[in-house]
């Protein structure tokens, strides 16, 4: 009971996730998706100390924790102490998700009741940015026309839907679906992309293109119906697009090839310079955690996440960061054909938002690097199951009424 109830406020943080910066409380509270992160971590523990279970943690966990302990022994070499000291707190916050998941979602079940839980936070971001359609978010050029819910980034909106849509494949094509979920996860498929183009985000959009490939990958192998409803919405998906989408948005989305093959990434090539320049200066430990503004002395972030996170953490930091990608990445490939098809356009999805954005101390990426590590294990050992039980109904002795 206790540890059902640790997956319940878990369930709770992951699906609040996507709309992290919603219901700020203020003061020492901050956001609602804080306050529920701390809950889970504590009734986490609490289900840990008094049932007395705890899952041998996997490799990735151990990296995880090198890097956590590099990033709080960046404070004796931080150049700023009070964005070390926020960093600190932030990477705390977001990264012992991986845990939660690996502890107390082991099994598909609960796994699946997790993406669904981050569906529906998605379904609310998209929806939200939908609703305030009227209200034009401020960006750098006037005249575009870019929508996001109020005090959201566009950028950030785009990827986090972006990296729904997987989810919602995977939900709608899982035969244990009622055909009402179905539906509702197919309605996803319609609605996250429609305020993806709304945000305006060229990285978005792109990272969106990585994610929709799990749709066909993932729907293509059940019944005809299915095909018939991808279909469907495929169609309305063109056709809402083409009528409701500013042409403003597709001016923006059109400049993506010229901004890939001649532009500067809008500006973005000139800020990774200052990050290449901290990094040379910095090579082994970077400038500390947080620290990367006071060293650049720009008013931007790194745009880049594997940038962002050289320059504070140095090398060092870089490496870690890449050995959970490599961990992560290994076991999807091992996990057998319907984890590759979930999980490398899931993840071909985050690194294209990640080479763009700051995504290492956003909640997302966790969730998505703790799901993936654990779902892929757990299908795995579902896979050796089977055949395990296979090959020791096989080795039994033939005896009358004994049929193979």
């Amino acid at each position: 009971m206790i540890r059902k109830l640790a997956f319940m406020v878990l369930w709770a943080y992951v699906a609040a996730a996507p709309f992290e910066m919603a219901v700020d409380l203020g003061g020492s509270f901050g956001s609602m998706v804080r306050i529920l992160g701390i809950l889970a971590l504590i009734s986490g523990l609490f289900a840990v100390v008094y049932t007395g279970r705890m899952r041998i943690p996997h490799d990735a966990l151990i990296v995880l924790g090198l890097l956590l302990m590099l990033a709080l022994a960046s404070v004796f070499w931080a150049v700023d102490a009070e964005e070390n000291s926020r960093s600190i707190r932030a990477y705390l916050q977001v990264t012992w998700v991986v845990w939660l998941i690996w502890e107390f979602g082991s099994t598909l079940r609960q796994q699946t009741q997790l993406m669904a839980a981050y569906v529906s936070g998605a379904y609310a971001l998209a929806v939200s940015t939908l609703h305030n359609v009227g209200a034009m978010t401020i960006t750098a050029h006037a005249a575009e026309a870019r929508y996001s819910p109020e005090g959201f980034n566009p950028n950030w909106v785009a990827v986090s839907l972006a990296l729904a849509i997987p989810f919602a494949a995977y939900l709608a094509s899982d035969q244990r679906t009622t055909w009402r979920l179905r539906w509702l996860w197919y309605g996803y498929i319609l609605v996250g992309p429609i305020a993806i183009l709304l945000t305006g985000s060229r990285g978005g959009f792109v990272a969106a293109t990585f994610a929709v490939l799990a749709v066909p990958l993932l729907t293509v192998r059940h019944k005809l119906r299915a095909l018939v409803a991808i279909v469907l919405v495929s169609t309305l998906l063109v056709s809402v697009s083409a009528v409701f989408i500013p042409d403003q948005v597709w001016n923006r989305l059109s400049t993506i090839p010229q901004e890939v093959l001649r532009g500067d990434m809008n500006g973005r090539t000139s800020i990774w310079s200052y990050g290449e320049r901290i990094l040379e200066e910095h090579p082994l430990f970077g400038v500390g955690a947080g620290g990367y503004l006071q060293a650049a002395g720009i008013a931007y972030t790194a745009h880049n996440t594997f940038l962002s996170t050289a320059a504070e953490l140095g090398l060092l930091g870089l490496l870690l960061f890449c050995t959970i990608l490599f961990v992560v990445w290994h076991c999807v490939l091992k996990s057998g054909e319907i984890g590759r098809r979930l999980w490398i356009p899931l993840l071909l999805c985050w690194t294209a938002g990640a080479c763009v954005g700051v995504w290492e101390l956003r909640r997302p990426t966790w969730i998505v690097l703790g799901l993936a590590l654990a779902h892929c294990i757990a299908l795995r050992e579902s896979s050796a199951s089977e055949l395990l039980q296979i090959a020791s109904y096989n080795e039994r002795p033939f005896r009358p009424g004994n049929q193979r």
